[in-house]
């Protein structure tokens, strides 16, 4: 039987991007096609974003959380029948209909199949990849936050989720002692997504580094250095971080396949409802918890087995639906450990240690971007 080759485009260039790289060529089951794909993003850098709490604190181990897209993807497709290429971009626009991408520079990407890896972006440019810049601008971002901080005598951190909980404890590792240190969840208690209980072990955890704790009370209006709060009350402080909001890099795309927020609607097989030949995952799509463990754990094997069906073509393959996992979230608070939760059981602090807060896997970040 004669080859064939298809054209898959893959928009994004972080842990669910490469992910689909990984899958697209290492499948066993080609039915005899070839790809051609191409991987637009306008980072050229893959950069390990979990670890942005620690490294702007040790901002010498930056270097160990970068890893250049171009060779990682052309690493995976060597000995192979595809052939890879790494696009430096952002997507402006897709024609659903006539199946193209537009990208920033002002060419065109026709496609057969297309990847939505995209992901979201940040309030605070240091703690995601943006929809238009590179990991430099990032990772500068961050050495600004971080001398930001240094200078500052009083902090306010807005968001009480695990970034917000993370960063809080982190400032206050290092320098607890010296600053005056706020946290404003926003809610209830600290991390609301877990129990009471975990909730109020965080709280004692932030507060023994020397961190206020502030509940109940919503941001309205956010400055630098200043927060202007729902019931019309303004406090100043030296230095302000957004730690709670969370934008999808979903704007090229047609707002009728988006939710009211933004993000990529998709049937439970990670396909547009009426563009089958489109695949979204990871943080970009509306279903889903927005982490690396969601990621590797429950979506990777509904996207392999949807890019056997739709890519390569395989009608014989079953589709496996995405279910969505129960809580598992792992908060470092600190060197000194944290707080977690596995299907409502909470997590001792050694095991905290032991799965992050020691050094935010770092030591590990190759396994998911290399």
């Amino acid at each position: 039987m004669t080859a064939t080759t298809k054209k898959v485009v893959i928009i994004g260039g972080s842990f669910s991007a490469i992910l689909a790289v990984k899958i697209l060529v290492g499948s066993k089951k080609t039915n005899n096609i070839n790809l051609d794909i191409s991987v637009v993003s306008p980072s050229d850098k893959a950069y390990f974003v979990i670890a942005t709490p620690r490294l702007l604190f040790e901002s010498e181990k930056v270097d160990d959380t970068l890893y250049d897209l171009e060779t990682t993807i052309k690493k995976y497709a060597k000995g192979t029948n595809h052939s890879t290429t790494y696009i430096k971009a952002s997507a402006v626009d897709v024609d659903l209909g006539k199946q193209v991408v537009s990208l920033s520079s002002g060419s065109k990407l026709n496609y057969d199949n297309l990847i939505v890896a995209s992901g979201n972006r940040s309030e605070h440019p240091a703690f995601k990849l943006g929809n238009k810049t590179d990991a430099s601008y990032t990772i500068e971002s961050g050495k600004e936050l971080a001398k930001s901080i240094r200078s500052a005598k009083s902090i306010a951190v807005i968001g009480g989720g695990s970034t917000g909980v993370e960063l809080a404890g982190e400032i206050a590792y290092v320098y607890g002692q010296k600053k005056n240190i706020k946290l404003y969840t926003g809610s209830s208690q600290p991390l609301p997504s877990l129990s009471k209980s975990v909730g109020n072990k965080a709280t004692k955890q932030l507060q023994d580094l020397n961190v206020e704790v502030i509940n109940n009370r919503r941001a309205k209006n956010i400055t630098k250095t200043s927060i202007e709060f729902n019931d019309g009350s303004v406090e100043k402080f030296d230095l302000v971080i957004p730690a709670f909001k969370y934008t999808p890099n979903s704007e090229f795309l047609p707002k009728d396949v988006l939710d009211k927020n933004g993000y990529v609607v998709t049937d439970k097989y990670f396909r547009l409802e009426n563009y089958h030949n489109v695949i979204a995952v990871g943080d970009v799509i509306s279903m889903g918890v927005k982490s690396l463990v969601d990621l590797m754990y429950f979506q990777k094997a509904g996207l392999e087995n949807v890019i056997n069906y739709e890519v390569f073509e395989n009608s014989s393959t079953k589709l496996k639906e995405y279910k969505q996992p129960g809580i598992m979230l792992v908060v470092p608070i600190s060197k000194k450990g944290g707080v977690g939760s596995v299907y409502g059981w909470s997590l001792p602090n050694f095991a905290v240690s032991f799965l992050k807060s020691k050094d935010y896997m770092i030591s590990k970040s190759a396994d998911s971007l290399s």
